[in-house]
């Protein structure tokens, strides 16, 4: 071979050396590269699936379960109360299947075991998480959902609870990812006491005295250091010391007498009284003396109060178009009471919905406040009332328990919303209504003015809403529902 090809074949060998190790160099950079983007892209992947976890993995809520006394008599309605707080940081979805997941139990305290029983009770805490479809419901990060029960003994649903000792667990479970999980939980203790002879009388949860030692179920309250005195009440065969001293008076042991505190004088029947003439005739007639009612006297539900005669049985009233409706209680005990009329046709037309002057007599006259004549207020401009309308909406709109649209605009025979009716109402009977506006009970009330109005009644047992989850505050009240919020408002 000549020296030339030799050269040559020398030439291509170091020019094919190079090249394969130039190509190694860039096959190593290119796999350093493709392994840093897959290290990265790995460490990307890896982070979002832990953002995703924990976005998508169950919070627990803040589960707090009530009853509204720690003791109750056999016999007694229990009302319970189930408040779900998110301070989660997050919206929370609750996702509800066929199931039933929103639920409290009653469990018994059994003396032999010393521990509780199987549930003696178990039901859901409100209808629509029994319902036959799926369904969810968000609660917002800072805002708490409440919802109640009551468990009334005369209801056939519901089991006769005895004496004992009981424990009210309430739950929550949320279904996610085909699997149920605990979304917290809360118990609460409560006794049942046996019935002492009747009704009885109680404060602080003990039994003062029953029907048959009382003339009548008396009202007794604690005064500041949390001790029960009688707000004027007495007991058959009371002893004079302890009825002086039960009714604000001192007893002198010496001469057996009472000394009353200036203003009052004695009575036999009634202790230390302001009024004797009208405390008498209170008890005589089967009354009950009491500082909470403006009268001085409770007559019971099935009479009224006279100022002559004392409690007279009250007069019935039925109309024609009431009977078998699901209000026909609330309506016909406002009428006994002349709180509500019927039409010249004998009807109470209860589906008919209720205008602001009629909700604003119906409230104010439950209540007890009078109507009153404007007369030469110049301040009362509202110069589209009339007639009957004027002096109570006058009285109300003096007490601020209405405004108007305008200055002088009152809109008197415009339907009254349900959110409306449901204030006029609690204003008139004083209720105090703190501000609840992160709370709810009712989805579509989220972010609406009348949102502590609605969760205060809703946790009195006034309102119960129209259907699953919703209350409908902006649509008209009818005369049966106004009736019923006034007849349980007034029985507070």
């Amino acid at each position: 071979m000549s020296f030339i090809k030799q050269l040559t074949l020398v030439s291509m060998f170091q020019n094919l050396n190079h090249q394969y190790k130039k190509g190694i160099t860039i096959i190593k950079k290119t796999s350093v590269l493709l392994f840093d983007a897959l290290f990265i892209a790995s460490i990307l992947f890896l982070t979002m699936l832990a953002a995703k976890a924990v976005t998508s993995a169950p919070s627990e809520l803040t589960i707090t379960v009530k009853t509204d006394k720690s003791t109750y008599v056999q016999g007694d309605t229990i009302n319970i109360t189930l408040e779900a707080e998110n301070l989660t940081g997050q919206d929370k979805i609750l996702t509800f299947s066929t199931g039933c997941q929103m639920s409290f139990e009653i469990l018994q305290y059994m003396e032999t075991s010393k521990g509780y029983s199987l549930p003696v009770f178990n039901d859901t805490l409100y209808p629509r998480n029994c319902s036959k479809t799926p369904t969810t419901i968000t609660i917002p990060n800072g805002k708490k959902a409440i919802w109640t029960r009551s468990i009334n003994p005369d209801d056939s649903n519901y089991p006769e609870l005895y004496f004992g000792k009981y424990l009210l667990h309430g739950y929550i479970k949320d279904y996610q990812n085909d699997d149920w999980s605990y979304q917290n939980s809360s118990y609460v203790n409560f006794n049942i006491n046996y019935p002492s002879g009747g009704e009885g009388v109680m404060c602080n949860d003990t039994i003062l005295c029953s029907n048959m030692d009382c003339v009548y179920s008396g009202i007794f309250t604690p005064d500041s250091n949390g001790i029960c005195m009688l707000s004027s009440s007495v007991l058959k065969n009371y002893p004079t010391d302890q009825l002086c001293a039960g009714t604000g008076g001192t007893f002198n042991m010496d001469n057996k007498t009472c000394g009353c505190p200036s203003g009052s004088e004695w009575s036999d029947k009634a202790g230390c009284t302001e009024n004797i003439f009208e405390d008498e005739i209170c008890i005589s007639t089967g009354g009950a003396l009491t500082l909470l009612k403006d009268t001085g006297c409770f007559c019971g539900s099935d009479k009224q109060w006279n100022m002559l005669k004392g409690c007279q049985d009250i007069k019935v009233v039925t109309f024609n178009d009431t009977e078998g409706h699901w209000a026909q209680d609330y309506i016909l005990s406002l009428a006994n009471k002349g709180v509500v009329s019927g039409y010249e046709d004998g009807g109470y037309h209860p589906d008919a919905n209720i205008n602001r002057a009629e909700i604003v007599k119906m409230a104010l006259s439950a209540a007890g406040i009078p109507s009153e004549d404007p007369q030469a207020d110049v301040s009362f401009k509202f110069n589209d009332v009339s007639g009957w309308q004027t002096a109570w909406v006058y009285s109300a709109w003096k007490r601020n328990i209405v405004t108007g649209y305008s200055e002088e605009s009152f809109a008197p025979g415009q339907n009254v919303t349900r959110a409306e009716a449901l204030k006029i109402a609690m204003l008139a009977f004083k209720i105090d209504v703190p501000d609840t506006s992160t709370e709810w009970a009712f989805e579509d009330t989220i972010g609406h003015w009348g949102i502590s109005y609605i969760n205060k009644a809703y946790l009195e047992f006034i309102i119960s809403g129209r259907e699953e989850g919703k209350f409908f505050p902006n649509d008209p009240i009818t005369r049966a529902e106004a009736a019923k919020i006034i007849q349980l408002l007034s029985a507070k």
